[in-house]
């Protein structure tokens, strides 16, 4: 190999710069791969966590969007705010009747207040407030009794707004006290006392800890923005801020890299909000620290190598006849065709991991540009058609919403695969299918359809059956009517979820159109304050003594009007009313909150009817456990008492007032103030009334009409009737007998 005339420290030179060579190469190559495999990894984790995020988010918008709709639909809340004069009695026990349900709805959600904004700038809240507009948010919102004129306008202008979709606000912004606010209105009534807003407000700082129970070792940065890029909520104590602009748009479901952050972004299924996830470039390299330091360590092993077998490649440059014979033995051993074939083999590996790069990516583009179809947020549909090579053989359309259930743990990471290829596959039988993942069980199916009377049932349920039968994969799907047109494909995705929402009513594997349940009736048959609270006091104070568990469950069902007939608007609300009174004795019984919060959230996600039952039986049972009278306190009635005492000038004084001022069910404190006291409250309010105009007869001299306004009585025939019955004289005669009585003592 070396000629004899060259030196021997150009000879070692030559043969430490050849030896070096591969290893070197070798070693670039494997860590610039090794980086790209570890890049991917550590975006794979923030994928994960920025799912956790967004369900958690997407979870408590959706939880306060179902108290704005049960407010919304609470039928004496409209009486309420339909009230032109809210000064008579009637607004006034509509007021507490309302005030209660705000209540409920605050206690079970845990939010910081669910207020009703009328638009004569007035407010009435959970938070016993019912006052001017700016006067409740100086008192409530701000740091200062002293409104700032700024705040106070964004604030007003806020709830003025002439909207009836929900939408995400900030009061407070950049404040310590700032509140995440989910407002709903509606101004379609061409009455406008019938205008009003409905408002849900949680503490930033709580929204933050349960976003940050998620991910307890925090690397990136989880904000939320509005549609106008304003910011709505950080994870992060705000060191740093990643914007949305219209270069991020190329980021939504991808990663990008922008001003030294890998960028991600989502929108809300529910709102017009966008969610950003940012995680620095620092991370990527913290953790390819070790990987580099190993690629170091083996190039500085390389050279002391390369050098050895230099040295010694060079001493035998001059010892020509053994490095002759050696040349020759190697020749003749040399399998020239083997190594070939093997980096063939090398190169041939490489090009298929880029084809499988190539195609993976052209998945995501497309699947991405097909869930902009179903949203209707895709502009350029004839180019995005192009890009992404979808082939549409009409403009005949139907969407499929499928939710699987996995009952075998190990199908799980294949669920996704083997819906899609079954669904495509059947789906060439009436048109072209295009399978979209939205999450991990809950997919969408864009059928482009042959022929628009395609009956899609026959199909959708050979492939229910091949799944449960095959994989043991619970399939339920909801699929809309046959629609004309791209611009149709939101409204059919629209149609589909709708359908899909009534497994609860109806169970789950099964295929339900949306055709079968857009007839169902939208009334709600307890058009009376529900009793469902006082229903299940008085079951669980019993003790099941005097009737058994499900026929007190038959009996809500009654009530109710509950079947599979009904809309899954009126379930809603039934299912509301019984988690807010479940809370509500929880609270009585002194159950923790984490367990009060986990054990409701259970039964708000029951799956279908069947499940929601037998999951509040459970309940049920578990409260029969407890003693719920010992937590009706003495205290409480007697607290029940002093404000008799206190407030029985108070005209519009009822049994219902007296019940939200001490915190009880106004016909179980009732009851306990007899079995106390042996008298009925409205019977010890007239007793007072009458002691206290009695005093006033002795010792004032002012008309009997009078007497009867400062003492309560809403008259002076009922003033004159009350005292009649229990004193067995009227006023006037009572103080001419005292008269007579004094004039004859004086004698």
């Amino acid at each position: 190999m070396f000629k004899g005339k060259k030196s021997f420290f150009t000879e070692l030179l030559i043969s430490f710069l050849l030896i070096l060579c591969i290893p070197t190469i070798t070693i670039i190559i494997f860590l610039w791969q090794s980086n790209k495999i570890v890049e991917k990894q550590i975006l794979d984790i923030e994928n994960q966590r920025m799912n956790l995020y967004v369900r958690e988010m997407e979870e408590i918008i959706e939880n306060m969007q179902e108290v704005c709709y049960s407010v919304y639909s609470t039928e004496h809340i409209k009486t309420y705010v339909s009230q032109e004069d809210k000064n008579t009695l009637k607004a006034y026990e509509l007021r507490v009747r309302a005030l209660d349900t705000l209540q409920s709805l605050d206690k079970i959600g845990y939010y910081y207040d669910v207020f009703v904004y009328h638009h004569d700038n007035r407010i009435f809240s959970s938070r016993y407030a019912s006052l001017d507009a700016s006067d409740y948010y100086a008192t409530y919102y701000n740091a200062s009794i002293r409104v700032d004129e700024d705040r106070r306008q964004d604030f007003l202008e806020m709830l003025d707004e002439s909207y009836q979709n929900l939408k995400c606000h900030i009061i407070n912004e950049g404040s310590d006290n700032a509140y995440f606010c989910m407002t709903m209105g509606t101004r379609a009534s061409s009455n406008p006392w019938n205008n009003y807003t409905i408002c849900v407000v949680m503490e930033i700082k709580h929204l933050g800890e349960l976003l940050e129970v998620q991910n307890s070792e925090q690397n990136g940065v989880f904000q939320m923005y509005n549609m106008d890029h304003h910011q709505l909520f950080s994870n992060d104590s705000g060191s740093y801020s990643i914007g949305i602009s219209e270069v991020d748009k190329q980021a939504r479901g991808t990663w990008v890299e922008q001003s030294g952050y890998m960028v991600q972004v989502r929108e809300s299924k529910h709102v017009d909000n966008y969610y950003v996830y940012a995680v620095s470039r620092e991370v990527f390299w913290g953790s390819l620290r070790n990987l580099r330091i190993w690629g170091y360590l083996g190039v500085g092993l390389c050279l002391v190598i390369s050098f050895i077998f230099a040295y010694r490649r060079a001493r035998r440059a001059y010892q020509p006849v053994g490095n002759i014979m050696r040349q020759l033995n190697q020749r003749k051993d040399d399998n020239s065709e083997q190594r070939s074939k093997s980096e063939f083999s090398h190169i041939l590996s490489f090009m298929e991991e880029q084809e499988k790069t190539l195609k993976e990516k052209a998945k995501i583009a497309r699947e991405w540009f097909l869930y902009g179809l179903l949203e209707g947020k895709e502009k350029d549909i004839p180019k995005g058609i192009s890009e992404n090579k979808v082939i549409f053989n009409g403009e005949q359309f139907a969407v499929c919403a499928i939710h699987a259930e996995v009952l075998n743990a190990k199908m799980m990471d294949l669920c996704s695969f083997v819906v899609q290829n079954v669904f495509e596959e059947l789906s060439e039988g009436i048109g072209r299918g295009y399978f979209v993942g939205c999450s991990q069980t809950r997919y969408a199916l864009l059928i482009n359809l042959n022929d628009p009377d395609t009956d899609l049932y026959p199909t959708l349920q050979r492939g229910v059956d091949f799944m449960r039968d095959h994989f043991q994969i619970i399939l339920s799907i909801g699929y809309s009517d046959c629609h004309e047109g791209f611009e149709a494909i939101p409204e059919a995705y629209r149609e589909a979820q709708e359908a899909l929402r009534y497994r609860f009513l109806l169970g789950c594997g099964r295929n339900i159109a949306y055709r079968e349940i857009r007839e169902r009736s939208m009334g709600y048959r307890n058009e009376e304050e529900s009793k469902v609270y006082m229903l299940l006091l008085e079951y669980i104070e019993n003790k099941k003594e005097n009737q058994e568990l499900e026929e007190f469950v038959e009996q809500l069902m009654y009530i109710y009007k509950m079947n599979v007939e009904m809309s899954m608007e009126v379930a809603s609300l039934f299912k509301n009313e019984i988690v807010s009174a479940l809370g509500r004795i929880m609270e009585q019984c002194e159950y923790e909150k984490e367990r009060t919060k986990k054990e409701l959230k259970e039964l708000k996600n029951s799956h279908t009817l069947s499940d929601f039952w037998k999951k509040l039986s459970e309940q049920i049972s578990e409260l029969c456990k407890c003693d719920v009278k010992k937590f009706v306190s003495i205290d409480v009635v007697k607290e029940a008492k002093r404000f008799i005492d206190e407030n029985f000038t108070d005209g519009e004084l009822s049994v219902a007032a007296i019940g939200k001022n001490v915190g009880m069910e106004a016909d179980y404190l009732s009851r306990q103030f007899k079995e106390r006291y042996g008298i009925t409250m409205l019977d010890y309010i007239s007793g007072v009334r009458v002691e206290q105009a009695k005093r006033i007869l002795k010792e004032e001299k002012i008309s009997i009409q009078e007497v009867g306004e400062r003492t309560g009585f809403l008259s002076s025939t009922v003033f004159i009737r009350t005292f009649k019955k229990r004193e067995g004289i009227t006023p006037g005669k009572y103080r001419e007998m005292v008269k007579a009585e004094k004039e004859g003592s004086q004698r």
